[in-house]
């Protein structure tokens, strides 16, 4: 296995592709369907020198087949799947940036906002971009945007915001 390209150490590369298996693996639907087939390109983390850091970023890059698994009946990509990779791939950017910072970067979902832009051919390879729109104790939000790699279309966007596990705890 080859790890992705980016500025991330080694170490933490390995810790999220752990971190990534082990939540696909919990749900034996996910890994027979999409989870199987995502693969992470590039982690990266962009330090800001402005407020502290706080503006620092998190980009994960991923890719994936399309799949028969994949469409609705009217041929498009279907909205349970998408949400699905949205909802994976827009988690590891919000974990690079936690855990290159010594927090942990998990959380329960909130919010999540899609839109949909084109459907993608039938056999192209999906390109997600994930990266962190901003981070606190008590919520953590990334943009996703799925395009397809082939043609360049633009899929879908998201926005999705979570809640720290930690938070969730407090409630």
């Amino acid at each position: 296995m080859s790890l992705p390209l980016g500025n991330i150490p080694h170490e933490l590369k390995l810790l999220i592709i752990s971190r990534f298996t082990t939540s696909i693996n919990c749900s034996p639907a996910l890994s027979r369907t999409i989870g199987g087939t995502i693969r992470i390109k590039e982690l990266w983390i962009n330090r800001s020198h402005r407020r502290g850091g706080a503006d620092d970023q998190g980009l994960v890059i991923c890719e994936m087949p399309m799949c028969d698994e994949m469409r609705s009946r009217d041929g498009g990509l279907d909205l349970t799947m998408l949400s699905a990779i949205v909802d994976l791939c827009s988690a590891l950017s919000l974990q690079a940036l936690a855990l290159s910072n010594g927090g942990m970067g998990d959380g329960v979902s909130h919010n999540m906002t899609l839109t949909f832009h084109e459907v993608p051919t039938p056999k192209g390879t999906l390109r997600i971009t994930s990266s962190t729109v901003s981070m606190s104790q008590n919520e953590m939000t990334s943009r996703c945007e799925v395009w397809e790699k082939e043609t360049g279309g633009l899929i879908a966007t998201a926005v999705h915001t979570k809640i720290p596990t930690a938070t969730v705890a407090k409630l």
